[in-house]
């Protein structure tokens, strides 16, 4: 069918025929062939007999792509186009189910396929068609910066995957957690305690019950490491692109990157000036969301970038079927037993709130200096730390919700701990949407600085942040030096129910801040070689309060 792809030209008339002229598409066959039969048919009669109206010769006779800007060769790019063809063709000989038309011609009965007519017809279309189509669909070439260099998402040696910015504006992605649902084989799980969150790539993660843990998937935000997995709560406000880098990553970024990466790159000052404002509302959540940018040059040596977003959503995902309780303590003491009324909890939670602001200042100073200031504010909060987890399923009492205490007596000679299930029937373990959770005891929390930070015993999780970054860049002849200079600052507050069913039983809250003072440099180099060097040297200081 293409002739010019199998590297022969069709032997043509060099004039139409009179009869060409008028009958186009005739073919001098019987109406009754079969479609296999009748396509070759077609094309031979179309390219032999009615002055060479060949597919090849309606294609541009070099090539149908632009390499240089799309991932395929001509030759796979020509097979696209004929499997376009083919289902083309499919469709409409689907669609042309029409009875079969006798015309006359010199005098001559000739059978004619109404059908084959209007499928050379809307073939011919197809083909003039098919290279805009596909020129229209090409490829951008995509470029990340995730190992401190520019590389092409197609030659770089590392499993990778990239969310641009116009992804994550379609699909509304806002937050380290949505996106879970963009990226293969990249889960992000909140916790309540200790490290604030379990990220794996491929089934790998650290767990979250110590706040000592950092991550084996390292966060990276505009080329600064973030040891603490409650960086999660940063938001994605603004950003160019996120790379996650699959797999062990300890060359580049550390022995922290033992399952991989998450790189996030914010956007930086442009040439022109910029201004959008955009407000999205996700109904069955009734999440609000405004963010907004602008964006200037000052002059040739200084450009500046103001963000900010904002997020209000005023139920959640999960529903609380748990009702007004009371909770018993006795004295150890006296064996005196006091109960305390605890009061329904929200409805509905997580209730998220994201608040976030970030100021870009960047230029070039020389033709070889130039820097770049970032200052972000960023504040997360929601009525339940746990992140509105769901029970769905209590395989160890066939659906029926219990808790664990230690066996008593315990076994002789027994190394560790033996626990038995009691049932805790008030234990939604049904997969509806709905769990039971339950705020401290107003009383209780009276006496606990800890667990009444939101009021009378409210349940909830509240982060602060403030990052600073200043980047700077140096092009010597050979050899590119970068230099980035970090301060962050960070306090987390959360109070939050253990228990994990609708009866005031386990409780717990905690506050702690977290300051971070690195400097990384980093020489790249840029050989007309096929071997090129990275150098680098890392400095990081680290101080956190903990209370719980």
């Amino acid at each position: 069918m293409f002739y010019q792809a199998q590297g022969r030209e069709p032997h043509c008339s060099t004039a139409p025929t009179e009869q060409s002229m008028r009958l186009l598409v005739a073919i001098k066959s019987h109406s009754r062939l079969p479609l296999k039969t009748i396509y070759p048919l077609l094309f031979r009669d179309l390219t032999k007999k009615y002055n060479c109206i060949s597919p090849a010769r309606l294609l541009p006779k070099h090539r149908i792509c632009t390499p240089n800007k799309l991932f395929l060769s001509d030759c796979v790019c020509r097979v696209v186009v004929r499997y376009l063809l083919q289902l083309w063709r499919g469709i409409v000989y689907a669609l042309l189910e029409v009875t079969f038309l006798r015309i006359s011609h010199e005098n001559k009965e000739t059978t004619l396929n109404f059908r084959t007519i209007l499928t050379t017809a809307f073939l011919s279309f197809s083909i003039l068609l098919t290279p805009a189509l596909m020129a229209a669909q090409q490829m951008e070439e995509i470029v990340v910066t995730a190992r401190a260099t520019e590389e092409s998402v197609r030659e770089i040696p590392v499993a990778i995957s990239v969310v641009n910015e116009e992804r994550m504006d379609t699909f509304g992605i806002k937050s380290f957690t949505d996106l879970e649902a963009m990226t293969p084989q990249l889960t992000i799980a909140r916790g309540g305690s200790g490290n604030g969150a379990a990220i794996g790539i491929r089934g790998i993660s650290s767990a979250t019950s110590s706040i000592g843990i950092e991550s084996s998937v390292s966060i990276i935000i505009d080329g600064v490491y973030m040891p603490q997995a409650r960086a999660i709560n940063e938001g994605l406000m603004d950003v160019s692109q996120v790379a996650v880098l699959k797999g062990p990553q300890a060359l580049y970024f550390g022995k922290n990157a033992t399952a991989g990466v998450v790189s996030l790159m914010s956007n930086n000052p442009g040439d022109e000036f910029e201004a959008r404002i955009r407000v999205n509302n996700e109904f069955e959540t009734d999440d609000l969301s405004v963010d907004a940018v602008l964006s200037m040059p000052i002059n040739d040596k200084i450009g500046i970038r103001i963000a900010a977003q904002t997020s209000d959503m005023d139920e959640g995902w999960i529903k609380n079927n748990a009702g007004a309780d009371t909770y018993t303590v006795t004295d150890i003491f006296t064996f005196q037993q006091t109960t305390f009324p605890n009061p329904a909890a929200e409805l509905w939670f997580p209730k998220e709130q994201w608040d976030s602001a970030r100021i870009t200042v960047a230029g070039d100073l020389t033709d070889r200096f130039a820097y770049n200031f970032k200052a972000s504010y960023s504040s997360f909060e929601q009525s339940a730390s746990s992140g509105g987890g769901e029970l769905f399923s209590c395989p160890t009492l066939n659906g029926v919700g219990h808790r664990a205490i230690p066996v008593d007596p315990q076994p002789p000679g027994r190394q560790t701990t033996l626990f038995e299930p009691v049932p805790q029937p008030a234990v939604d373990c049904t997969f509806n949407g709905e769990r039971g959770i339950n705020d401290v005891p107003p009383a209780v929390a009276a006496s606990n600085d800890l667990l009444a930070q939101f009021g009378d015993g409210s349940l909830g999780e509240e982060y602060e942040s403030y990052n600073y970054i200043l980047t700077l860049d140096y092009a010597f002849d050979n050899i590119d030096f970068q230099t980035i200079i970090n301060y962050h600052d960070a306090e987390l507050g959360w109070v939050s129910d253990f228990d994990g069913g609708g009866v005031t039983s386990i409780f717990a809250g905690e506050f702690n801040t977290f300051e971070q003072f690195a400097v990384e440099a980093r020489a790249v180099t840029r050989f007309d070689s096929p071997v090129n060097f990275v150098f680098g040297a890392y400095y990081q200081e680290t101080e956190r309060y903990f209370n719980q």
